[in-house]
């Protein structure tokens, strides 16, 4: 079982489903699963662990080596469902307290060789570089000696991995020898490797007054999407989960960049509204995906939807 607060969250045994019972109510078990009951469907839960600081998340590992992981404030009545996909299995998951926050270490297996990752949430980054977004991150720090060729990166024999040079907030991507060799697009006295996450976040569709019960009757189209960013460099917004037909906000140019309203500024991460057009498209749906391909934070507090409808 997990306990965030009064409340004890455990593991249905035959329907797999996360529930919790509240100490403060009249002891009813409420099933927590049914908000996104295709994440545990045929799937059982085989370990979890409490995430309790800066914020609490409870997470699940999957049978299959995905975390499922639930933001859990019961009493602001917060409560949503995501994910973590891996490429790899996973065998098992702790959270570990460190100082004012906990971090989650996850027992996994890349390229045959078992690790032991750290993974914290809530980060504040002040530079892009300061925590790269990157899965298995490898450090390399010369104490001010530049190097052209990194060796012992085993983990990542015969890979394909985004490399982060020095101060240089825009990634490479190499791939390492299969002896463990990576040769540097440039000398480099600290670099960041690792593997590439993809973040997606897909939100609901949009329903309007006069849609039959709910339903999605009326065609609609998306065509500008305004963004409040927090500290973020490079985020895409569009329609399809593959981000095919996207509008990509990118840091470079910012400054010159009419509708952007630059509230903070952490060297190279901006904070401030954002205002994207979005690739024509009608359909019933109207959703959106927004995502992040870059090894940089990408945080997003407030979405603004343009929306035309059809008849």
């Amino acid at each position: 079982p997990v306990v965030i607060g009064a409340s004890v969250l455990y593991v249905a045994e035959r329907s797999q489903h996360v529930m919790t019972i509240n100490g403060s109510e009249d002891g009813r078990a409420d099933d927590l699963s049914l908000l996104a009951p295709h994440l545990f469907d045929g799937h059982k839960i085989v370990d979890s662990a409490c995430i309790l600081a800066p914020s609490p998340i409870a997470v699940f590992l999957r049978d299959d080596g995905v975390l499922l992981c639930l933001n859990y404030l019961p009493q602001e009545e917060i409560l949503g469902w995501f994910r973590i996909t891996f490429n790899r299995p996973v065998g098992s998951i702790a959270a570990i307290p460190e100082g004012d926050s906990d971090a989650l270490y996850i027992a996994s297996k890349i390229n045959g060789h078992i690790t032991l990752e750290r993974m914290r949430f809530g980060a504040e980054p002040t530079q892009p570089n300061e925590i790269p977004y990157l899965d298995s991150t490898i450090y390399f720090d010369g104490k001010g000696n530049a190097t052209g060729e990194l060796t012992g990166l085993t983990l990542f024999a015969g890979m394909l991995v985004y490399v982060l040079l020095d101060d240089d907030d825009e990634p490479h991507i190499v791939r390492v020898g299969t002896d463990g060799k990576m040769q540097l697009p440039q000398p480099a006295t600290k670099a960041s490797i690792g593997t590439l996450v993809a973040a997606r976040a897909r939100l609901l569709p949009f329903i309007f007054e006069g849609e039959v019960d709910g339903a999605l009757s009326i065609i609609k189209n998306v065509h500008r999407v305004t963004l409040m960013l927090h500290r973020s460099k490079g985020v895409s917004v569009g329609t399809d989960w593959q981000l095919s037909n996207t509008a990509f906000e990118d840091s470079a140019g910012l400054e010159t960049e009419a509708r952007l309203e630059v509230a903070e500024r952490y060297e190279g991460l901006y904070s401030g509204m954002r205002e994207l057009p979005i690739e024509d498209g009608w359909n019933t749906d109207g959703s959106l995906v927004l995502g992040s391909n870059k090894p940089q934070p990408a945080r997003i507090t407030t979405v603004i939807a343009e929306v035309s409808l059809g008849v």
